[in-house]
């Protein structure tokens, strides 16, 4: 990270872009922008599939590859970015399909990620849980 890059600044530039579209683009941004010990964790429990704490670089891989492959991600907007030190929020409303029942959800979220060194050590991620439930039933 530049002396002149902030933590805010590293997340817009991560939200601003296209998501990894393949396998080789996604272990680069995850080797890049994410910590090899860091932290993910999505509230909730079955029959979300994604729902529960991933680590490491693997884990946030196997996470997204989870998310895409049960989810199609219909809208994304990021409504607020903000931070204080080393912690970042980020504000939002994602629409996304239950690939395997067809049922749409919506849901307002919060993400706070803590940064170090330009890298993403930890991730929490708040969603309407019961809405996203509900489509997977």
């Amino acid at each position: 990270m530049s002396q002149s890059e902030s933590n805010v600044d590293i997340v817009r530039r991560l939200f601003s872009g296209a998501p990894p579209s393949d396998d080789a683009e996604l272990a680069a941004f995850v080797s890049r922008y994410i910590d090899p010990d860091a932290s993910l964790s999505y509230p909730g429990s079955a029959p979300i599939p994604f729902a529960r704490t991933w680590h490491g670089h693997a884990g946030f891989s196997e996470f997204l590859a989870t998310f895409n492959r049960e989810v199609e991600t219909l809208r994304l907007e990021v409504s607020q970015i903000g931070g204080a030190g080393d912690e970042v929020f980020i504000r939002g409303f994602t629409e996304g399909r239950v690939r395997a029942t067809g049922k749409v959800y919506g849901s307002p979220w919060l993400l706070v990620w803590t940064l170090r060194d330009g890298r993403v050590t930890q991730m929490l991620e708040y969603h309407d849980t019961q809405a996203i439930a509900h489509a997977f039933a």
